[in-house]
């Protein structure tokens, strides 16, 4: 969530400041899921030994695409910024080069790849191991608005 922040804090070189370039159509779907949760998801299934040996998903409350949780960030850094579609096949040389030449790119390569696949999963164990509802993802960013983006909590 750090990385995507600041995508939306900070300009990349190669697009003016107000622009914001979105990688692909932006309808990549993702599940996001607080750490916070996954935390105690992972702590009471240690506690539980119905558990062994049981593979589970973790996902949050709601399915958002990639522009959606852009705005929802924009949202909540009180930021705007024009939208730019770019087609992920003229995106992969930009992510290659700033993968091999910047120290902490703003996108690695795995997580471009996620822009091209269901990023959700709709057999979410993270309430049944919670016993309460995930997080909302537009409650779990709230600690970007500190200064230096804060660490997620």
């Amino acid at each position: 969530m750090n990385k995507l922040a600041d995508l939306v804090r900070k300009p990349l070189i190669f697009f003016p400041a107000p622009v914001l370039p979105v990688a692909g159509d932006g309808s990549a779907p993702f599940q996001p899921v607080w750490g916070g949760d996954v935390a105690e998801a992972f702590a009471r299934a240690l506690d539980d030994p119905a558990t062994i040996g049981q593979v589970y998903q973790l996902g949050g409350p709601e399915r958002l695409t990639y522009e959606e949780m852009l705005d929802a960030v924009m949202a909540t850094l009180g930021t705007r910024r024009a939208k730019l579609r770019v087609p992920l096949p003229l995106m992969k040389p930009a992510v290659l080069a700033m993968n091999a030449v910047l120290p902490d790119p703003p996108v690695t390569g795995e997580q471009f790849k996620m822009l091209s696949v269901d990023n959700s999963c709709p057999q979410s164990a993270t309430e049944r191991l919670t016993g309460r509802p995930p997080r909302r993802f537009t409650e779990g960013i709230t600690y970007i608005r500190e200064p230096g983006g804060g660490r997620a909590r």
